[in-house]
């Protein structure tokens, strides 16, 4: 009878210890997934913040001012794999270039500050797609 405890304290213990092992594993791949996916994200953000002009082509009229964000409609589901940091500072460079794309459209490149200073629309979207990608890059590629 002792020894019939004994095996299924065993067996109990080796499926516990099984199981740890199995969750332990799928955590790690759970993380090491959603690192990959973040990163493969700010590649994106990256990639598209650094070859778009707050000012529109020449051949783009005005009603295309909103087709710039594709890319940001397309992953804003995905915004939570970023730092709060990252996600805020791309969320910011998106919509001060729209803001710049309207300004240009409607002859507006410049509006007063909360302050009462004059600024430039364009200037302002480039310093934010500029910092924007400054913080992606400081945490890519960090596996």
């Amino acid at each position: 009878m002792l020894s019939q405890s004994i095996i299924n304290i065993s067996t109990i213990l080796n499926y516990l210890i099984a199981t740890l092992i199995s969750l332990t594993a799928g955590i790690i791949l759970f993380l090491f997934r959603q690192r990959w996916r973040a990163d493969k994200l700010r590649s994106i953000f990256i990639a598209d913040l650094e070859h778009t002009e707050p000012q529109p082509n020449i051949a783009q009229e005005s009603k295309d001012v909103y087709l710039y964000d594709s890319v940001m409609r397309a992953n804003a589901g995905k915004l939570g794999l970023l730092s709060n940091d990252e996600r805020q500072s791309v969320i910011e460079a998106y919509a001060k270039l729209r803001r710049a794309r309207e300004g240009i459209a409607s002859g507006v490149v410049s509006e007063n500050s909360a302050n009462g200073k004059n600024f430039d629309l364009i200037d302002d979207a480039d310093r934010a797609m500029e910092d924007a990608v400054t913080k992606l890059k400081q945490n890519q590629g960090l596996f």
